[in-house]
């Protein structure tokens, strides 16, 4: 794999500025843009912590060449935008899928393979949008554990051993 990328950032956080303000304890507005910055940071670190997206966030994933199937890496994904590649005469194509959560499957009605992808890193390119489906969703330890991170952005207070403790049951085991 070359890279996944940020394409679109998220349009909404999981936590309002009000929320943030309100379990820091906060009653001015002079620290407003600075929370609003560490409600993104925070939510940003839990993800990288369990390995899967919280607010809706479009990526684009390159691969050096197709394979049966494509695993997409952030998760869960909402919806596959596109999938392109250049061909063998380094020309971009776009390519047949069947979308099986977290895979892409070439979809061929003569049942061929994937096809040929040009020789270099990032030949086959995936755009797609990954996050949870709504906020009511999110579980309420990762909301406690980016509450807490935002704190200990905003105060400095030591707060990683909570942290930890909630997103445990959170984390993805890779083999």
């Amino acid at each position: 794999m070359a890279y996944i990328r940020v394409v679109t950032q998220a349009t909404a956080e999981p936590i309002s500025l009000e929320d943030a303000k309100a379990n820091l304890r906060v009653d001015h507005t002079d620290d407003d843009a600075r929370i609003q910055r560490h409600i993104t940071e925070a939510r940003e670190w839990v993800e990288r912590r369990v390995q899967k997206a919280i607010a809706n966030v479009t990526y684009a994933q390159a691969f050096d060449a197709f394979a049966s199937p494509l695993v997409l890496s952030i998760i869960p994904i909402s919806s596959i935008i596109s999938v392109s590649y250049e061909d063998v005469n380094d020309t971009t194509q776009s390519a047949a899928f069947i979308f099986k959560p977290p895979n892409l499957v070439y979809s061929s009605p003569s049942g061929s393979s994937w096809p040929v992808a040009f020789n270099r890193p990032d030949s086959v390119r995936v755009k797609y949008i990954a996050g949870e489906a709504g906020i009511e969703v999110i579980p309420a330890p990762l909301i406690a554990a980016m509450h807490l991170k935002i704190q200990h952005l905003y105060d400095g207070d030591e707060t990683d051993a909570a942290i930890h403790s909630l997103l445990t049951n959170y984390y993805t085991m890779v083999a």
